[in-house]
């Protein structure tokens, strides 16, 4: 097989573009993380800071009505324009329940590639994204999508929730 490695063919990739988004949360959202915060505050003094931190952060994707996430507000405005200019997109998320509510929530035909997947259908959506055209929104699991992919048919990649480690982001957009 054959293998280029970035630093051989960086002359022929486009500039990287990077644009850091800072979204306030709906007053629904700041109203729902005051409560949690004050809720479950014991898990923090009880030594369950990593649980208390993962709903606070879920908590940022989605309040309890899906339609007051400022999130996907401002999603669903990067993909109007992206739809419009006919780009392909990768979402990535590292909640697979958080991508399923963004598919069912906008108004796009999205492709879903998560860790529930077998081989056979991560390659068929795979395939479907790299090659038709209207397949242009690509749902995908920070880890199972995070690795060992190329998909060169994207020139977008949204990471709609952040990771702890900034080196596993970076490979889920070098996947672009």
């Amino acid at each position: 097989f054959l293998r280029r490695k970035k630093d051989e063919c960086l002359s022929e990739l486009p500039d990287l573009v990077e644009e850091n988004m800072y979204i306030d949360m709906t007053s629904t959202q700041k109203k729902q993380y005051e409560k949690l915060l004050s809720e479950k505050y014991e898990w923090y003094k009880s030594g369950n800071l990593l649980a208390f931190i993962t709903e606070l952060k879920k908590l940022c994707n989605f309040p309890d009505k899906i339609e007051d996430s400022a999130k996907l507000k401002n999603l669903n405005n990067i993909l109007k324009i992206k739809d419009e200019n006919n780009d392909k997109v990768i979402i990535f998320s590292q909640y697979v329940d958080s991508l399923k509510k963004i598919q069912s929530a906008l108004p796009y035909e999205f492709l879903l590639y998560d860790g529930s997947l077998s081989s056979e259908e991560k390659d068929n959506i795979v395939e479907r994204f790299q090659n038709e055209e209207s397949s242009k929104f690509l749902l995908m699991s920070l880890k199972s999508g995070g690795v060992g992919l190329n998909l060169q048919a994207a020139n977008t990649v949204v990471m709609f929730d952040r990771w702890w480690n900034p080196a596993i982001e970076d490979q889920a957009i070098n996947r672009a």
